[in-house]
């Protein structure tokens, strides 16, 4: 039984076989939405208005459900899952069918009334899976952000005050550089202009959101250029 109400929309002309697929599906997925569409443009119209994690269609040449049809549907839902019933097992159909994004293929017959639940839910089960890696990667990444976060802070912390106590220095002895030789100013300028570039920097790293990390001979260290701040409006 499904976790979440998954979307599922079934493509085919002959409603009495639909309506069997959909209450099979039904007894088994009792939390999903399932749709039916007899027609191309009532199933494009499904399509354009609403995403659909699983689409079921009947490949049938003569209800306008043919490989053209299919291929617009796969592009327009290019994130669903897709599972093609076909008449035409041949080598050139199945090449073509799978060249779109359509792996899973049954041949329309009876035994596809027992296969389809089947599939769907191996389909359900893969994208519950996915969205679970998905969620942990984003926790995660939300802890990493976190550690970063108090790091920076903590090395802002202990770092600014003896900074401002440099960088204030640097500008008092620059202000009173008449009576100092020339080459002590460069040598206090240097030093001025290095302590603003780590003033900067720590500034930088206060601001991170969605940190970046980049690999260098001496470790892994956070690259401000590519990561993401936050800029103040």
């Amino acid at each position: 039984m499904a976790r979440r109400a998954f979307k599922i929309l079934i493509i085919m002309q002959n409603k009495f076989r639909s309506l069997l697929i959909e209450r099979e599906l039904a007894s088994n997925f009792e939390t999903s939405i399932i749709t039916l569409a007899a027609t191309s443009y009532d199933a494009l119209n499904h399509i354009n208005n609403k995403f659909h994690d699983i689409i079921i269609i009947d490949h049938n040449l003569s209800s306008g459900f043919d490989c053209d049809f299919i291929k617009k549907v796969t592009k327009n839902e290019s994130e669903s899952s897709f599972i093609v019933l076909t008449e035409d097992c041949s080598e050139q159909n199945v090449r073509f069918l799978k060249k779109i994004g359509i792996d899973r293929l049954l041949k329309n017959d009876d035994s596809a009334y027992v296969a389809i639940p089947r599939l769907v839910k191996e389909i359900i089960g893969q994208k519950l899976i996915t969205k679970k890696k998905e969620n942990i990667s984003r926790s995660e990444d939300n802890v990493y952000s976190d550690i970063i976060n108090i790091a920076v802070g903590t090395l802002s912390h202990e770092i600014n005050n003896p900074l401002m106590t440099i960088l204030g220095t640097a500008e008092l002895i620059l202000e009173d550089s008449l009576r100092i030789d020339n080459e002590l100013i460069n040598k206090i300028k240097v030093i001025h202009k290095s302590a603003l570039r780590v003033q900067k920097s720590l500034y930088k790293l206060k601001k991170v959101s969605n940190p970046k990390v980049r690999e260098t001979y001496s470790g892994k260290l956070i690259d401000i250029d590519r990561s993401q701040i936050i800029v103040n409006k």
